[in-house]
Parts: structure tokens; sequence; C-alpha cells
């Protein structure tokens, strides 16, 4: 399909203005939800104390009689219906007999999860057990049903080869003849000589590491196929246990959302493709770990419920993440109360709010106030798209755990979040568009292979270190270049297949004409193809994230970027500047919203809300950014600008000062 550049935008434009979905029954507020341990001397007073605060809901474990909330008129969750989704409390021991007898023998034997997902038994028995559950909660209208907290296919998203059961091999030799089509193409692509289908078994990660070191010793080409291809079962095994779930509880309650909690980075373990699980719940509880938030919030529906959990009594930096995620399209916040940090007394006489209960309550004032005007605006992003390739996450976590040798069990999931190369590429990609003033949308895999840049009208496509690419992929994106749009690569693109197989040369050399003379800047080749342009960077953009925390440092890639989209047509309607010299103000985040009484732009600086534990990869803190500015704010027209949270109206005029703190946004309305 061809299509004009005249035609893209136009396109881009109809995406942007597409309706929100429809918002679910009591999502039509912003929910601050309660999640306490222990139990209250009075339940009637534990909620006027949760209702003094702020609070509209309180998570209930199932089994728990709701009565009291309907009485109370107090909103109410369903958590944790689904236990065998990961491995925690009383299921942990099981995990961990199997790893500790897995790295320490290699015996297969100890592959099996418990319980097996492709299991008919376990099957047999969980729709009874989890509609049993459900059901008392049907009439009682639930917020939402949770299947379970920091679910995994095995421990979070650390290394774990499950799952070598019976079951699991059966279906996913059946898999592999449908994506293969025979086994002489398997063969062929896992470097194989199996017989039979019935003899297909996938490598280990012991044993894939073995294959590597080979193959790296004697200069051949890295296949990690027979690996990568059981991991992306697994991924496919966990979304649609997830989605079968959904689907049991939907035969009760049709109305009431079903997600998860506590969901982890993106990886090649745990079953955590985002992409998948995103198709299968209808609200999320997300960690902020490696880009995760906007991963989300890209692929859910815009109505979508997406909350996260506040811990601790650092009020200031409380505020800036809660109103930061409302920008970003947060609907609700869980507060994670126990004895070590209490914001009600429940256990004592009269059930006092403490100063921690009363600091929040402040902040909560604030953002009930601003949620409901601002959860009912649509955002406004440039038509600006970043591959997510779960195929690649895989690639790189085999690159990243070389330097590990056969200690990569240990490459747990707190390791991984600051340690992963792949991450940090990602995490520099979003802040270079989001320090520009503007704003972008992930877009999968299967989106591209569907033809989704041409459909959504984008008009440039960001490749993070897109090692790992399909064939259709790599066609599509060729065709939505040669339509008018906009690539732009770093490096390593497309040097393997999805299956994680390196090729002799990469799928989109040609479009990048990587052995082609230079055309731009050094370094950079930029190349015409059709009416659109290919742009390989030769550049490794990891540490952006962690110089743009200490400005002046990064000021390079921000200008080579700024030009490159300007060259695609695209550039921020907004302006800010630091009133004192005239400069832009770095580390500020901007998003662009229609109205039914105008457009909206709200500005907010954007910290590394993972600082403190990225120091280990040698990240600075927030320092440079936590300071008060006065700031010059440029339109691209003359409006009428009113200030939404202190109601000053400015204007008509082309631009406006005020100032920014540094813990919450200043939020503009404008009229023509």
């Amino acid at each position: 399909m061809r299509c004009s550049r005249i035609l893209i935008a136009a396109c881009a434009l109809a995406h942007m203005a597409l309706a929100q979905t429809p918002t679910p029954r009591g999502w039509d507020t912003y929910h601050l939800i309660m999640w306490s341990t222990g139990t209250p001397r009075n339940f009637t007073q534990w909620i006027e104390r949760l209702r003094e605060i702020g609070f509209t809901a309180e998570e209930c474990s199932p089994g728990r009689e709701a009565g009291p909330f309907l009485s109370n008129k107090f909103g109410f969750y369903v958590e944790n219906l689904v236990p065998e989704l990961g491995f925690l409390n009383t299921r942990k021991p099981l995990y961990d007999a199997d790893f500790q007898g897995y790295t320490s023998t290699r015996d297969k034997q100890y592959l099996l999860r418990k319980p097996c997902l492709n299991d008919p038994e376990f099957w047999d028995t969980a729709k009874p057990r989890v509609q049993n559950l459900v059901r008392p909660y049907v009439s009682q209208q639930p917020l939402l049903y949770d299947l379970r907290d920091e679910l995994s296919i095995g421990s979070f998203a650390s290394p774990m080869d499950y799952c070598f059961g019976p079951h699991t091999l059966r279906e996913f030799r059946d898999w592999l003849r449908t994506t293969y089509g025979s086994l002489e193409a398997l063969n062929q692509e896992w470097e194989a000589e199996f017989a039979s289908w019935d003899d297909v078994v996938p490598m280990t990660t012991y044993e894939i590491k073995d294959r590597e070191r080979a193959a790296l010793a004697s200069g051949k080409p890295e296949n990690y196929a027979p690996w990568a291809d059981h991991r992306a079962f697994m991924d496919l095994t966990f979304a649609q246990s997830l989605d079968r779930f959904r689907g049991f509880i939907r035969e009760l309650d049709s109305v009431t959302p079903v997600g998860i909690e506590g969901t982890q980075m993106p990886s090649a373990w745990g079953g955590y493709d985002l992409w998948r699980l995103s198709q299968v719940v209808d609200w999320v509880e997300a960690y902020d770990i490696a880009g995760s938030r906007e991963i989300w919030r890209s692929f859910l529906p815009p109505a979508t419920p997406i909350l996260s959990t506040v811990f601790g009594s650092d009020f200031p930096h409380i505020r800036q993440k809660l109103w930061w995620l409302l920008l970003h399209g947060d609907r609700g916040a869980i507060v994670w109360d126990d004895e070590a940090s209490r914001s009600i007394q429940k256990d004592a006489e009269g059930l006092p709010v403490t100063g921690r209960g009363w600091g929040l309550a402040e902040v909560f004032a604030e953002l009930k106030s601003a949620a409901p005007r601002i959860l009912g605006l649509r955002r406004l992003d440039p038509p600006i798209a970043i591959h997510y390739s779960q195929a690649s996450i895989r690639a790189h976590w085999m690159f990243d755990s070389r330097e590990d040798k056969n200690t990569w069990p240990r490459r747990f999931s707190s390791y991984e979040a600051i340690h992963s190369r792949f991450a940090r590429v990602r995490d520099s990609f979003m802040r270079l568009i989001e320090d520009l003033g503007l704003q972008y949308n992930f877009v999968s895999y299967q989106q591209i292979e569907n033809d989704e840049l041409l459909r959504a009208g984008y008009k440039v496509l960001l490749l993070p270190q897109s090692v790992a690419m399909s064939e259709q992929e790599c066609r599509r994106i060729e065709a939505f270049v040669r339509a008018g749009g906009t690539v732009i690569a770093d490096n390593m693109t497309a040097a393997m297949d999805e299956h994680c197989r390196r090729l002799p040369r990469g799928q989109l050399d040609e479009l990048f004409g990587i052995q082609l003379s230079n055309s731009g800047d050094p370094g950079i080749i930029q190349r015409q193809a059709g009416g659109g342009r290919a742009v390989y960077l030769n550049l490794d953009l990891r540490d952006y994230g962690k110089y743009r925390l200490t400005p002046p440092r990064g000021d390079a890639l921000r200008e080579l970027f700024a030009r490159l989209l300007k060259d695609a047509g695209i550039e921020a309607p907004i302006k800010v500047l630091d009133v004192d010299d005239d400069s832009p103000v770095p580390c500020l985040e901007v998003w662009r919203y229609s109205g039914d009484d105008g457009q909206y732009v709200a500005l907010m600086r954007n910290p590394e809300f993972n600082a403190a534990s990225l120091r280990q990869a040698g990240y600075p803190d927030n320092a440079e950014i936590e300071k008060r500015l006065r700031i010059r704010v440029i339109f691209d027209r003359e409006v009428k600008v009113t200030d939404v949270r202190t109601g000053d109206a400015f204007g008509p005029a082309t631009q406006m000062e005020t100032d920014l703190d540094p813990w919450s946004p200043v939020i503009l309305r404008l009229e023509e």
C-alpha cells in the first residue's frame, strides 16, 4: 500500500482524535485504594478514617465478606484469585526447591512447573474454583478482579527454564508445527536433526549457552532459536492462561474489569511479553520498571484503569510521582500500609490518623480535585512510534548474560532492572523524545506486521537496538518508508530473525544503505526510499538516560533528534525556556490534550524515579532538576490561557511566564 505524506498526516490526525473507549463501571472517578495488613478494631470507624484521608476503596481478599463495604458505601476490589499464577508466600518453597535442584544438577526433572499451565487436570479444577470464589461478589459490584499480584511463570522476571513438563512439550510441538510448517524447516532453523516431531525438545539456557560459546569461539553466527522459541511459547502460554481465567470470570460477571497487579519489566522470562499481556487484561497495576508504564499505556485502550502503588512517607516525591502518573493516564493509586508505615493506627482506640495519613490526605486532595478534568481529556500525541520487540528482548538477554558464564541464573529481576543494556537503550529513546517536548506510543512487533504504522498514521518509527525481527515486520517497515514515513535506528538493526538466529546480512541493510556512501552527519547514514527516509545512527544511546540528569550533558543528542524529527515534519508546538537565560528547560515533560472546552497543556519536571537503585549503574540523583524555576512558555499561535490549578487568566498572547516547582505540574487551558 502506498500513501503520500499528506495522507500520512491526515491519518495521524484521525488517530489522535479517536474517542476514548467506554469507561468501566465505577471508574469515572479517581480511586485511592488502601492495601493494609492487619484487622481494624472497628470496621465502620476504619472506613470513616479512610474517607477522612481521601480513600475511596480497599482491597478485599477472596472469601472475605464484602457486605460491610456495601453497608458503608465504600468501594472494594477482589485480589489474588489464582495463587497458582505466582510463587509467593506458601508457594515459594516449590520454586526454591526447583531452582536449587536445577542449578545444582542441571537435571530437567526440576523444570516441570507446578502446576503446569498446559496440564488439562489443572484446568479441570481451576474453573470451578475461581468461579466459586467470584460468585459471591458478582451482585456486589466490585471495582476490579485481580487474578494475581506479582505473578510469573517462575519468580518475577528472574531466569528459570520452566516448563519442560510433558503437557507443555506436547503443546509446544503443536505450536512449532504451525509456526514452521514442516520438520525440515524447523531443523534448518534450529540447526538440528530431529527425526520426528516427538523427538523435538528445546534447549535449556545451559545448553544454548554452550552452543553460544562454541559458535563465538569458532567465529560462527549465534543461533538461539531452540531456546528463544521455547521462551516465546511460554510467553504465549502465560497470556493464554490469563485470558482463560478472565473468560471464567466473565461468564459470571461481564462488567467488572479483570486484571493483574505487580507486573514486572519486559523480559525474556516470567511470561513478560507486555504486548501479549495487554491483550488479555482489562486493568493493570504496573511496576514502572524499564519503561513498562508507558508500554502498558501504549497498548491498552485509553479508558483502561491503570494503577500504581505508593510506599513510604516521602510526601514531595509521592506528590511528584502521583501527578506524573495522573498526567500519563493513571486512574488511581494503591497505598501500601503495614506495621512499619501506618496511615491509621488501626489497633488503637478511636483509630487515629497518623502523620503519614494526614500527609497523604494533602496530596490526595490535590489529585482528586484535578483528576476529573484531566481524565476527561484526550491525549494529542505526535505520530511517533517506538518499536516494542519481544524477540529483541530475548536476544539482548543472551548478549548481556555472556559475562555471567554459568552464573546466569542469578540475573534476578532486581539485577536485570539495573544492568539490562537493552532497557537502558529503550529508556534513552523515550527520554530523548520527552525531553524535546514530544510524546510517542510503543508499537508492537505484531502491530507492525499487521500494518499499524500506516493504518494509525505514524510519521516516524524509532528502532532501539531492534536486533531480532521477522521478515514480515521488515517488509512492512519498508512499505511505511516508501509511503513517506521516516525510520530511525541506532545499531544492530534486524541482524537476527524473530527466532533469534543471526543472519548473513541485516534484513533492513538495503533500506538503510548501510554499505552505501554516507549522506549526512559523520557516522550517520541517511537514505531516501520512495517518499520516505531511513536513518541509521551508528550510535550507542544507552547512557543518554544518565546524561540528561546533569545538564547540559546530552545536548548534542537532543539537537540531533530534534533535527531528524523536524526533517520528518515533527516539531514541538510548545517551547519552554528558563527565564534567567532563555535556555530550554531540561528534563521537562510536555503533554497536550483535547477537551470539549479547548486544548490543554501540562508541563512537569521529568526525573528518573528509579535513580536510587540505578546508582549502581552510575546514575546521579535528581538534585539538578529538583529546583523551582521561573519559566517562559511559548505557544505556536496566539491564545487565551487559563492556569487550571490557580484560575489565573492570561492573553490573548503567544507566550507567558509562570513558576514551575519540581513536585507538581503547571496545567494550562488554551482557547483561540
